[in-house]
């Protein structure tokens, strides 16, 4: 397996262990009787790390051309949902006005992001492309 590969992978559960920290933290503040939204939002983000670990794992060790490009497409969709809400309120102008007036200042935020163009560049990349093109079994 390719180094680039491992880092991929590796890579990808660092993002699930930042996004599970950050829900630790809120967990840390949120008052005793818990609410349901954020109940719920736990959840979501316990399977989102599932979803990113096992298609990780697929990509990486199965050789899986479907799960790399999903994964990709998960990280690329992620950051682009948003955008297209906002622009389907037609609200983009103020809503990219805002961020760059008020950019986030969570450094997890910043080391998520970091993290999933790193992944997107290194699976998309040429040289995933023959590490892909051979078959699982070779």
């Amino acid at each position: 397996m390719p180094l680039k590969i491992k880092i991929v992978f590796w890579l990808c559960l660092a993002l699930a262990g930042v996004w599970l920290y950050r829900d630790y933290l809120l967990y840390s503040v949120v008052p005793a009787p818990m609410p349901q939204a954020v109940k719920m939002h736990f959840l979501v983000t316990a399977m989102i790390c599932i979803l990113v670990a096992s298609l990780a794992w697929m990509a990486a060790f199965r050789r899986q051309n479907w799960a790399r490009w999903t994964l990709a497409g998960l990280f690329v969709g992620g950051q682009l949902l948003p955008l297209v809400a906002a622009a389907s309120r037609g609200g983009l102008l103020p809503y990219l006005h805002d961020m760059a007036a008020d950019p986030p200042t969570n450094p997890g935020w910043y080391a998520s992001l970091a993290i999933e163009i790193a992944v997107v560049v290194l699976m998309l990349g040429p040289w995933a492309e023959a590490w892909f093109a051979k078959s699982a079994k070779a």
